[in-house]
């Protein structure tokens, strides 16, 4: 300070300004800044960009919900369609011309409409209008392979790949594909790493979860490595080799699986999922994990605005700061986009063509009506008789009867093949009409083995022992791997308990012991035609019955159940037969054909619609009858006789305890055994959630 003094009494009085000014500018260069300042500085180097997201598509080109609702030129409720998606992307772009913006899908673009029976005449509708939208990062779901690996090898030869991975990434980090299979060189890849210009590194990696991989409809070669092993992996890699910021999962896991994994792996920044079809209104955050999911069939546009911190590497939504939805809804508040909407013609022109060919010229127009209704028919609760389950159960055991001219005793059809309800035309121009799109698109997914589209129907011989044991296995199907697996039901009404389906958890796996014995009554309908709720033409099913009946079913049902419960339920087999009683060892000897061709579960469901009686427009009108379910399936409540089995082994603890821990060892052991016929890598379906 003295010599401070010193030094300003001997300069010229012109220079002490500039040397007052020096010492002060000194000091506030060193100095610490207050933490607003600093805050404000932080603000200043944060990097922003956007996440757009959808998932779980199902081919749903064109607006829905019903299609036939759409008007061109008048307001109207259906959502979605990639015409519109495509304005809105462009819209959200153009707002964020001064941040990068990252467009995703979290699988399951394909399968769920007629459009994507054009996969079988070698178009890719789907993701060819996908890379013309401009979709960064595009996942592969369970649905991806509903036609088998082979056709998905081809379809993305039709969508460019392996070229048109320079456009759009294609993804699958645990799918493991052989090195001599086609899909192999389509450039499908495990790890996808993106840099912000300007800003982070960011490393991508996709999953196929557990519950997915379990309703992989045909595999073939290729098999799934461990979700959570892949994510653990993919992370260390993305993190380690590739030195990125921020790691983002794209998974078609669905949400619970999402929130597991966020809870049980560190350093994953954001999970951008599907499978589930969740509308997420707002993100969850779980262990500094950001998870989102926008819905399905591209009714809404996922939004996730979010800001880098270099500083720190923190990452943050700002949604709520801007006042952007995290979920847009994609109806006729946006106007469709030109270029994508002629593209999209195009396709529908095709699909017309094939759809005429495919029924002898009877239809040729996706939207023409063909058939009407008063009422919506429901399929919900998957886990319980729905009205439109007992449609398509009719519809597939009446038809074949005409078709064959062969009695059906019965028919049945898994809960989660009946992908959509129906729900009749709300509109002046469309009133309480059903298009041909909107009928099929609830049976539209599979093909068969002669790539005809859609799930073809099988004929098979079952005892009564073996149909009261596909009830069971229904109810057990149902409960424990989900109400996707319920059987919907023609010519047979049952009842059961189902408090009584599973006894007990085998201890130290994660395995229900059946009991056999939640259906308490079975009965198969001895008249003609619809079956009323209340009628005197039934005989009752008895345990051990031994004589044979027409069963109709879905193919899927032969082709990957039947085995799949033989080897994981051998007390459960059934036994496919021929009229006469001899076992059928080829699965397609099972296919129904009329004059030569395959019949699948939609033209059945097709000509049964045209079969209903004439209504005041001169279209088919579904009977009353469906309005109601009519107590084929009841359930009963009678939860006093789980008793039974805790007295059982409460009288063996009292007079030989070492028969109780015999009898408990024997159950592990079967257990363990049966698990080990459940490696996920090559389960296969009852049905499709």
């Amino acid at each position: 300070m003295f010599l401070n003094k010193a030094l300003i009494i001997f300069l010229p009085r012109q220079k002490r300004f500039t040397f007052h000014f020096m010492v002060f500018f000194i000091i506030l260069v060193t100095m610490p800044l207050p933490s607003s300042i600093q805050l404000n500085a932080s603000e200043q180097d944060k990097v922003n960009f956007t996440i757009l997201h959808t998932n779980d598509e199902h081919s749903a080109l064109i607006p829905r919900g019903p299609a036939i609702d759409y008007h061109p030129e008048k307001k109207d409720p259906t959502r979605g369609g990639l015409s519109r998606l495509a304005t809105a992307v462009n819209n959200l772009e153009a707002q964020k011309e001064d941040e990068e913006v990252i467009l995703i899908n979290a699988g399951d673009f394909m399968g769920g409409t007629m459009y994507n029976w054009l996969a079988l005449e070698g178009y890719a509708p789907e993701l060819n209008l996908m890379q013309d939208i401009g979709y960064d990062i595009v996942a592969l779901g369970n649905h991806e392979f509903d036609l088998g690996p082979d056709v998905l090898a081809d379809y993305l030869e039709a969508a460019g790949y392996p070229k048109a991975s320079t456009k759009t990434t294609l993804m699958g980090t645990n799918i493991d594909i052989p090195n001599h299979h086609p899909l192999a060189n389509k450039e499908i890849e495990n790890l996808h790493v993106k840099k912000i210009e300007d800003g982070p590194k960011i490393g991508f990696f996709s999953l196929i979860g557990y519950d997915a991989i379990n309703v992989v409809v045909e595999s073939g070669p290729v098999e799934f490595s461990d979700p959570l092993d892949t994510a653990r992996t993919s992370v260390e890699k993305l993190k380690d080799e590739k030195n990125v910021d921020l790691v983002i999962g794209v998974t078609h896991s669905g949400i619970e699986e999402d929130r597991e994994m966020a809870e049980k792996i560190d350093g994953i920044d954001a999970i951008v999922g599907g499978h589930s079809h969740t509308e997420m209104e707002e993100p969850e955050l779980i262990n500094d994990t950001i998870i989102v999911q926008a819905g399905e069939l591209i009714e809404h546009l996922g939004i996730l605005e979010l800001s880098y911190f270099p500083h720190n590497g923190e990452l943050k939504i700002r949604n709520e700061k801007t006042g952007t939805p995290h979920l847009l809804p994609v109806d006729d508040h946006i106007e469709k986009d030109p270029s994508i909407n002629k593209s999209l013609e195009k396709y529908t022109n095709k699909l017309e063509t094939m759809i005429y060919e495919i029924t002898d010229g009877a239809f040729s127009d996706i939207l023409e009506p063909v058939g009407t209704s008063d009422f919506t028919l429901a399929n919900r609760p998957y886990d319980q008789e729905n009205q439109f389950g007992n449609f398509i159960a009719d519809a597939m055991r009446l038809i074949t009867e005409e078709k064959t001219g062969k009695e059906v005793d019965c028919a049945a059809q898994g809960s989660g093949i009946i992908r959509n309800e129906i729900v009749p035309g709300t509109m002046e121009h469309s009133r309480g009409k059903i298009s041909l799109y909107d009928l099929t698109e609830a049976v539209a997914l599979g093909s068969s083995p002669e790539n005809t589209p859609g799930f073809p129907l099988a004929s098979v011989y079952l005892t009564g022992e073996e149909i009261r044991r596909i009830m069971e296995i229904s109810t057990l199907a149902s409960q424990y791997y989900g109400s996707n697996y319920f059987l919907q039901v023609s010519g047979v009404r049952f009842t059961y308990d189902p408090d009584r389906v599973i006894l007990f958890q085998i201890p130290g796996i994660d395995l229900p012991y059946p009991s056999l014995r939640s259906v308490t009554n079975a009965e198969i309908y001895t008249g003609t035609g619809l079956q009323p709720p209340e009628s005197e033409d039934y005989t009752p099913l008895q345990r051990g019955d031994d004589e044979l009946y027409h069963v109709v079913t879905d193919y899927t049902l032969i082709e990957n159940a039947v085995p799949r419960v033989e080897e994981e339920a051998p007390w459960l087999n059934i036994n496919p037969k021929d009229k006469k009683g001899n076992l059928i060892e080829d699965p397609e000897d099972t296919l129904l054909r009329h004059n030569g061709e395959i019949l699948s579960v939609w033209q059945a469901v097709l000509e049964y619609m045209d079969q209903q009686p004439e209504g005041p427009d001169s279209n088919p009108q579904v009977k009353p009858y469906y309005q109601e379910t009519t107590n084929r399936i009841v359930e009963q409540d009678n939860t006093g006789i789980l008793m039974w089995p805790v007295l059982f082994l409460g009288l063996i603890y009292t007079v030989a305890p070492w028969l109780l821990l015999i009898f408990l060892g024997l159950i592990v052991i079967m257990g363990i055994i049966i698990k080990r016929r459940r490696q996920y890598k090559k389960n296969t379906p009852i049905n499709l959630p």
